[in-house]
């Protein structure tokens, strides 16, 4: 007979079992700028999901999935606020740090999923591509070290946030306690895995 094992238990505020829980790493972020995170269905239940910790923390933030097909929520374009960009680097994209005060968005709209899903939320949803594009020049390599991205200068969800509002908002100090949770987040999981588990969790 085969050993029997005791379910996980999950904290089912951060999404994570018990013994990796982040709750205690949050604090909170009274950001101005709202963000609006469309995340794929994929991201919802993946370990080492970052926009979690951006629910956790922001103040003004609203998360969407991003259902296909009949389950996608047709009233979300609608419903964007006015002065709403979107972080996504289209041809056309300003870069945000280059933005004119005048021309910084209100709202953000932020993909959450790999590159190749993100992608695939961008076509999905037509009005989109009529927002303001922006984009971001990376200030340092990724920290997202138990998760491969394409390239180098891809970013977690989180950081891309981080270094957004870092740029509408730089006098708000609390928005560094993103980057601090994620860094916390990693550096606790690495310790807790083989080198086995962090490359299959790439």
């Amino acid at each position: 007979m085969s050993p029997t094992h005791e379910p996980r238990m999950m904290c089912y505020k951060c999404f994570r079992p018990d013994e990796h829980c982040i709750c205690s790493l949050i604090k909170a972020v009274e950001n101005e700028t709202g963000i609006i995170i469309l995340q794929h269905p994929a991201e919802r239940n993946h370990p080492f999901g970052t926009a979690r910790i951006a629910t956790l923390s922001l103040t003004k933030v609203k998360q969407e999935t991003a259902w296909p097909g009949f389950g996608k929520n047709t009233k979300f374009e609608e419903n964007l606020p006015p002065n709403t960009g979107i972080l996504y680097p289209s041809p056309d994209a300003i870069d945000l740090e280059a933005c004119a005060p005048q021309s910084k968005p209100e709202h953000l709209v932020v993909l959450d999923g790999t590159w190749n899903t993100a992608r695939t939320i961008y076509n999905s949803y037509p009005k989109l591509k009529q927002l303001p594009h922006y984009k971001l020049q990376p200030r340092a390599p990724s920290g997202y070290k138990i998760r491969k991205a394409p390239k180098s200068e891809h970013r977690s969800t989180i950081e891309a946030i981080w270094q957004a509002l870092s740029i509408l908002e730089p006098d708000n100090s609390s928005v560094d306690h993103l980057v601090e949770t994620f860094h916390a987040m990693i550096e606790r999981q690495i310790k807790s895995l083989s080198s086995d588990e962090i490359y299959q969790a790439r």
